[in-house]
């Protein structure tokens, strides 16, 4: 008995400390330790190629309105396997899932991302979006990865990631992007080609053709870019 007595005062120096710590992490932390009340990211517990994020498995400083408020120095990521939001203090390297649901906007730099189904519904496939274009209407570009077999390593091109590549793992993330026009009435519509972005605007398109064909100068716009160049152009911002 008096053994475990022993042992249990031991234990109270070990429990206060941890109880400090847990303390002055929230007082650190304040309002913004609402954001690491979710899941903890546990990662993927296989081998492959390519990423699940949106760019790159790094995190990147930015700004976070999320369950109705403003959190600010939050280091953030984006998996585009699984179509979550990650975030993390500054100073700590655990990350959190944070509920999509509940997640208004982010900035990261000088690009802004959307939950779009929060304003859309079901109009725009599940997953975040990168608002290129925010006028009275709207272009989103948004970015999934799916997971493949690729043993042989034909595919790499298709991975979008620059990291390092090893042969032989059978597992690679492909990218896959999508582009969607949102008028200014909240309509949404996939733009599968450059002529689509035409469509919305009829009655000048010839004008547009005309204009956007004199900036490509050789070059080739993808589709994102091309509708970039004619929003800009009809509400003025060129």
């Amino acid at each position: 008995m008096r053994r475990l007595l022993l042992i249990l005062l031991s234990l109270i120096p070990l429990v206060a400390q941890a109880q400090d710590d847990y303390g002055l992490y929230m007082q650190e932390a304040g309002e913004a330790s609402l954001l690491w009340r979710g899941r903890i990211d546990v990662g993927y517990d296989f081998l492959f190629n390519g990423t699940p994020y949106w760019e790159s498995p790094d995190f990147r400083s930015g700004m976070i309105r999320y369950n109705g408020r403003d959190y600010f120095d939050v280091q953030i990521n984006i998996d585009a396997y699984a179509n979550q939001v990650l975030v993390r203090p500054q100073s700590r390297h655990q990350a959190m899932l944070l509920n999509r649901d509940e997640v208004e906007y982010f900035i990261i730099g000088d690009r802004k991302f959307v939950y779009p189904r929060r304003t859309y519904g079901k109009a725009v496939p599940d997953g975040f979006c990168e608002v290129l274009f925010d006028g009275r209407a709207k272009l989103l570009m948004q970015v999934t990865k799916t997971l493949r077999e690729d043993p042989e390593g034909r595919r790499r091109s298709e991975a979008g990631y620059d990291g390092q590549y090893h042969y032989g793992i059978a597992n690679i993330f492909i990218r896959e992007v999508r582009y969607y026009y949102v008028s200014a009435s909240g309509e949404v519509k996939q733009l599968r080609r450059r002529g689509d972005i035409l469509k919305c605007y009829k009655d000048r398109k010839k004008e547009i053709r005309k204009y956007v064909s004199a900036l490509e100068k050789g070059q080739y716009f993808n589709i994102g870019q091309y509708a970039l160049r004619v929003l800009r152009y009809v509400e003025g911002a060129e």
